[in-house]
């Protein structure tokens, strides 16, 4: 295990990381280090504690919506894999299928963008 120094709003600061985590220890700081900087904007430069306290709380906001979306999704799949679709209300099926469509049509979008530039080409 080694350290590595990272610097977040400005502050440098050493964290142990595992040999082989560099890379995504260096992603997650760049990330922390965006929202500190994004709400330093948002409210104005202020105490350093306070900026990393209002980043975590918005981190920790959005990882728990997270995980509720990923226990509801594994209920839906639970639910298809048993082969008792009925548990799912029909709304719940309706979302389901306008963002796989909505996904779809991302998708074609691409493929479109991608044989443009090949005919371009």
């Amino acid at each position: 295990m080694g350290t590595m120094n990272v610097s977040v709003y400005g502050k440098d600061y050493p964290i142990a990381c595992d040999d082989g985590q560099e890379v995504r220890l260096s992603k997650l700081v760049q990330m922390v280090n965006e929202r500190v900087v994004k709400m330093s904007r948002d409210m104005g430069r202020g105490p350093e504690t306070t900026l990393l306290v209002f980043t975590a709380l918005m981190l920790a906001d959005e990882l728990e919506d997270a995980k509720t979306e990923i226990n509801r999704l594994n209920a839906d799949l639970q639910a298809l894999a048993q082969g008792n679709p009925s548990t799912l209300t029909q709304s719940r099926l309706q979302e389901m299928e306008a963002a796989m469509a909505t996904s779809m049509e991302h998708i074609a979008e691409r493929i479109e963008l991608i044989a443009g530039q090949l005919n371009a080409a």
